[in-house]
């Protein structure tokens, strides 16, 4: 009876509190802060930021499969506080800090070389400048402009095709600390570090913006990731919160919390499956932390 009992609760406890849907697997190799981390042909690579005090621009693959990770090569220019976005199984970094100044750099990663190519200065440089591929074309959004925390509202438009960067309308509001993600041809800026925290939605086709639903928990340097029409918006500063956004209704749903406070972390999805990585901030405080995260099993 006592062991029946035990089997139930068990069960019960799974039930409530979701435990099946967040899985830890294999530890990054050391703690890192990542900028990026994009899914391509089955494995996660990740850009390490710079923001955890060890060099930024470096390469980290992981296999879910094999739960495994190699480190990979690193850019031409050594930075930290960059910009980043992913389009057609390449990943794309921008601005920037190199050696104390303000840089216009762009680089692209190609996974299947495991090289780093130089394209088109980014014209208007800044740091922070939060990237999404959409429709063939990158967005570079918002940022910061030394000195001190100064955020703009500036979209910048990366065409690979042409190497070509084209100013595009800017926000209507300034945001900092803030994330973005791509759904269905359209680019949403989610979070604020302050101030309102309603999404942006940034429609390229017309060159326009709509203001949507306001975040139910506000919080800035969460991880995101956008799969089948839905936002995922992991953690944040102090914070284990998961919240969806769903851009057809315009409707937000809270989802069981992530197994520990996390902040700066990234997410990628293999298999319907999303991994959050790394995270933590300041230095010291770095993690070495991957969670997988199963949307099947939190209903």
């Amino acid at each position: 009876m006592k062991v029946y009992r035990s089997i139930l609760m068990a069960g019960l406890c799974s039930s409530l509190f979701g435990s099946d849907a967040w899985v830890q697997r294999n530890r990054l190799p050391e703690p890192r802060i990542f900028e990026i981390a994009a899914a391509i042909n089955g494995k996660i690579y990740c850009v390490t930021s710079g923001e955890d005090g060890k060099p930024g621009t470096e390469v980290y693959e992981y296999t879910p499969g094999a739960d495994k990770w190699v480190k990979k090569s690193h850019a031409n220019l050594i930075r930290h506080s960059f910009g980043a976005g992913e389009l057609d199984g390449k990943i794309y970094i921008w601005g920037g800090v190199a050696e104390r100044r303000l840089v216009k750099s762009t680089e692209v990663y190609d996974p299947a070389t495991d090289t780093w190519t130089v394209k088109a200065d980014l014209p208007r440089p800044r740091m922070f400048a939060k990237g999404a591929g959409v429709g063939g074309k990158l967005y570079a959004i918002g940022g910061i402009q030394p000195p001190g925390r100064n955020q703009v509202p500036l979209i910048d438009e990366y065409d690979p095709k042409a190497d070509r960067w084209t100013a595009r309308a800017e926000m209507p509001v300034k945001r900092d600390a803030y994330r973005v993600a791509a759904v269905k041809g359209k680019v949403y800026v989610v979070g604020n570090l302050g101030g309102l925290s309603h999404v942006l939605e940034y429609d390229p086709v017309g060159d326009g913006w709509t203001v949507k639903a306001q975040m139910p928990t506000p919080r800035f340097d969460f991880g995101i990731h956008a799969s089948n029409g839905l936002i995922y918006t992991f953690g944040g500063m102090g914070v284990d919160t998961l919240e969806v956004y769903d851009v057809a209704t315009d409707r937000w749903i809270t989802k069981r919390p992530m197994p520990q406070n996390n902040w700066e972390q990234v997410a990628a999805e293999v298999g319907g499956r999303i991994c959050v990585i790394g995270g933590g901030f300041p230095a010291g405080n770095v993690l070495d932390v991957l969670y997988e995260y199963d949307p099947k099993l939190d209903k």
